[in-house]
């Protein structure tokens, strides 16, 4: 059982995504710290630890006092569930903390496996509402990672029970809500629910009308769906009065100087809002510090509930921070004259923003003579500096400071353990007396160790011990997360004690020492547990779904006023479900679509908030044959058979199990022969479905900001038809409405030509979305059904997706 485990403060949670950042952290005064596996992590791109890594890291951690929450928040394939649930036997018998997961089939076989160890639901699962909270409460899950599109009002009224929440205070923001973005996936092969986020939100992109007679004037250019950086400073004290029980830091792909930096700031500024929440205010420094180590320029849009100010769309990097401008140029002997709006300093990095682009980083060194600067902040007239500068710049151009020296010393010192914000109190008292070997005693966290010398000690004859000294010696504790309290040192008779040989006692006691506070967090490991979940894992007794017999059975999505093409093969319908749609034209809608005498499913908008759990339980009554299910309060009730769709349906058989699916919609990253390996899972007793979309526009994103509105192209308060266009002119339709904005793919993935190969693969259904038809396609899929639409595959209008590609 971890230590420390009551009534503990409000935890402050920095990232470390390799050794470094892990340091830096811990010194900066982390109450823990989130990581990633080489493999099974969002952030496969960080450094990640390996396995005697991970160890390493949860000592370090527990050293400090701190927490360790190890992130296993991707989709995982059926091969890797195995090797998953493997690999965290170390980490749980070294006292992993916590495991962060998106995968809940997953959680459930990490909870059979290791009973002790705490679930945190990943961002990645975007929760949003009292009704997930609560599913996830009975699911085992301690505690909750909000989706960052919340309110500040929104989660003051969660009802959280017994689950912990936890919030995102500082960092980069996604544009769309985590867990349910496609855009990477879709455009080059790299997942972001894999961890290989290829960030296609920081392109630029024109955003334009649909309707092609308004364009003229109305287009957009730039990073349109670029983020602002969050920066939840100001908010401290309400989200703890709200019951927030961790701040979480973003930044894994972040070096050690910037994670150094936030965790520092937001550790001076929790002390504050704990101690003073009425008179907590954000102090400027704390800002300007924020802003040198990393920004895209700050918002709490969300927070605000002012969703549509969370995009940046003229910053896609860290550009720093505006230092001067250019005065002055000498063209000839590559010089400009910098007139300082703020002062600079050695080892500061600056570049020079030009109409021709930016110039290479210039680090302003503290020799006038030093080449690449000629001379440095304070070597030149006060509030002027002058550069030496290799591209054209022209006067009155921008400079800014893209890092600076002072906060990289801070985060050196933080790695190196110069420094610690909140260090381990050591108390330590020295016996010496010539003719005994000498005694170390240290104590910390109420336990204390001796350590002895090996060799009786001899009388001094010249070099005479006394106190200072010895204390001096004990206290050299740089590296190590203590320092040194109180101190007592008994010497009798002039013992000769070299210092070398104290700071090697000193060495084997901390050493000792730092061995029997670990021991607080060592757990025993149930192999019979840990076999059982591995053998209960799907592909563990490998079989092959029955082969269905083309033509297989179509489900048609529909909108509220669309009347069904009743093709050859059409089985069942589905209304799909958009925020707004009022419960009298829904009823109404299901009445008129009754008289086809087909099975009616319901697909609900992606995000159902608290306030829209009224509306959710009077569409419920509606004589529904199932529900498509793509988060878990949509299933919460539990009244209505679940069809788990994606993101709530991921790469394997898990979920479904776990949740008792009727069937599932295989995810739009799975690969035929994934498929293929899920129908088997699925298919035996009790037999569950898998069916798959066939026709249609594949969903990108999700996002609460309603595109366009900042732009003046959309009315928030009406549904507006957009066109997001990139560098290669692909155009990807927008749906933007009252509740936010849907991205779609540039083309339509059909995949009607594969139908036999589905049918062998043991799919059970096909979907086919009505309204992403074009005439000529309306037609032939009313005169043919499903396999109508092979003849209109084409590289310029459809797509098959993952089908043959899969992910990484």
């Amino acid at each position: 059982m971890n230590p420390d485990e009551g009534d503990r403060p409000a935890e402050l949670l920095a990232p470390a995504g390799d050794e470094r950042a892990l340091r830096a952290v811990l010194a900066a005064g982390a109450d823990a710290v989130y990581l990633g596996m080489e493999r099974f992590s969002a952030r496969a791109f960080a450094g990640n630890f390996d396995e005697v890594g991970v160890l390493a890291a949860i000592d370090r951690a527990h050293a400090y006092n701190a927490r360790v929450h190890l992130a296993v928040n991707t989709h995982l394939k059926r091969e890797e569930l195995a090797e998953a649930l493997t690999a965290l036997a170390g980490p749980y018998q070294a006292g992993l903390d916590a495991l962060i997961v998106a995968d809940l089939g997953l959680a459930a076989a990490v909870t059979r496996a290791y009973p002790e160890l705490h679930l945190h639901a990943s961002t990645q699962l975007a929760t949003h509402s009292s009704a997930q909270v609560a599913m996830l409460g009975r699911l085992g899950f301690r505690r909750a990672v909000l989706a960052r599109e919340l309110s500040l009002t929104e989660i003051e009224a969660l009802d959280a029970g017994a689950v912990e929440l936890e919030v995102f205070a500082h960092g980069a923001l996604c544009y769309s809500y985590s867990g349910a973005c496609l855009f990477s996936s879709m455009l080059g092969g790299r997942s972001g629910n894999r961890g290989r986020c290829s960030q296609a939100c920081r392109m630029r992109y024109t955003l334009r009308s649909r309707d092609s007679s308004v364009r003229a004037g109305g287009e957009h250019r730039g990073r349109i769906i670029s983020t602002a950086d969050l920066c939840a400073l100001e908010f401290l004290p309400r989200l703890l009065a709200a019951g927030v029980r961790a701040f979480k830091i973003e930044g894994r792909m972040k070096d050690a100087a910037y994670v150094t930096t936030a965790t520092a700031v937001y550790r001076e500024a929790l002390e504050n809002a704990r101690a003073d929440p009425a008179g907590y205010q954000v102090r400027p420094d704390w800002r300007a510090r924020l802003e040198q180590s990393f920004s895209r320029g700050f918002t709490v849009a969300h927070l605000r509930g002012r969703h549509a100010e969370v995009r940046n769309p003229r910053r896609g990097g860290h550009r720093g921070v505006l230092v001067g401008r250019v005065e002055v140029v000498d063209q000839e002997r590559g010089l400009v004259g910098v007139r300082l709006s703020q002062p600079v300093a050695a080892g500061d990095v600056l570049v020079i923003y030009t109409p021709w682009g930016q110039t290479d980083p210039l680090r302003v060194l503290a020799s006038a003579q030093e080449d690449g600067v000629a001379a440095a902040a304070g070597q030149s007239e006060p509030g002027r500096l002058t550069l030496r500068v290799g591209e054209r710049v022209a006067i009155k151009d921008r400079v800014f400071r893209l890092s600076s020296g002072r906060l990289d010393s801070f985060a050196e010192d933080a790695v190196t353990g110069r420094m610690a914000a909140r260090p381990v109190a050591l108390h330590a008292r020295l016996e010496a007396r010539p003719g005994l070997p000498a005694r170390l005693r240290l104590r910390a966290d109420g336990e204390s160790i001796e350590v002895v010398g090996a060799e009786p000690l001899e009388t001094a004859q010249r070099a005479r011990l006394n106190s200072g000294r010895a204390r001096d010696a004990v206290a050299a504790l740089g590296g190590t997360p203590y320092r040194l309290g109180e101190w007592s040192c008994d010497l009798e008779g002039d013992p000769f004690l070299p210092i070398g040989a104290l700071k090697e006692l000193r060495r084997r006691g901390l050493a000792e020492l730092d061995a029997h506070r670990l021991r607080r967090w060592r757990r025993n490991l149930d192999p019979a547990a840990l076999e059982a979940s591995r053998a209960a894992l799907p592909g563990a007794a490998a079989g092959r779904a029955p082969a269905r017999v083309p033509p297989l059975p179509v489900i048609l999505h529909l909108r509220l006023d669309e009347e069904p093409l009743l093709a050859s093969g059409v089985a069942a319908l589905v209304l799909d479900l958009y925020p707004g749609d009022a419960v009298a034209d829904v009823a109404a809608a299901v009445e008129r679509l009754a008289a086809a005498g087909l099975p009616l499913r319901c697909r609900l908008p992606e995000i159902l908030f608290d306030g829209d759990m009224l509306w959710w339980a009077a569409v419920r009554a509606l004589p529904w044959e199932a529900v498509c299910a793509r988060h878990l309060a949509h299933i919460s009730a539990g009244r209505v058979p679940a069809i788990l769709e994606y993101p709530l349906q991921g790469l394997n058989a898990l979920t479904a199990r776990l949740l008792g699916a009727r069937a599932v919609v295989a995810s739009p990253e799975s690969s035929l022969a994934e498929i293929a390996a899920l129908a088997a899972d699925l298919s035996v007793a009790p037999a569950i479905g898998v069916e798959m979309y066939a026709f249609g526009r594949q969903q990108l994103m999700v996002t609460r900001d309603v595109l366009g509105a900042a732009e003046g192209l959309a009315n928030p308060d009406a549904w507006t038809y957009l066109e997001l266009v990139d560098a290669k002119r692909f155009v990807f339709p927008v749906e933007a409405g009252p509740e936010g904005s849907v991205i779609f793919n540039s083309r339509v993935t059909n995949v009607a030509a594969a139908e036999r190969e589905l049918a062998d693969a043991g799919v059970s259904a096909l979907h086919v979305v009505q309204r992403d038809l074009l005439p000529a396609e309306r037609a032939a899929f009313a005169a043919g059904g499903l396999r109508a639409l092979a003849a209109y595959a084409s590289p310029d209008r459809s797509t098959t997706g993952h089908l043959y590609r899969g992910v990484r």
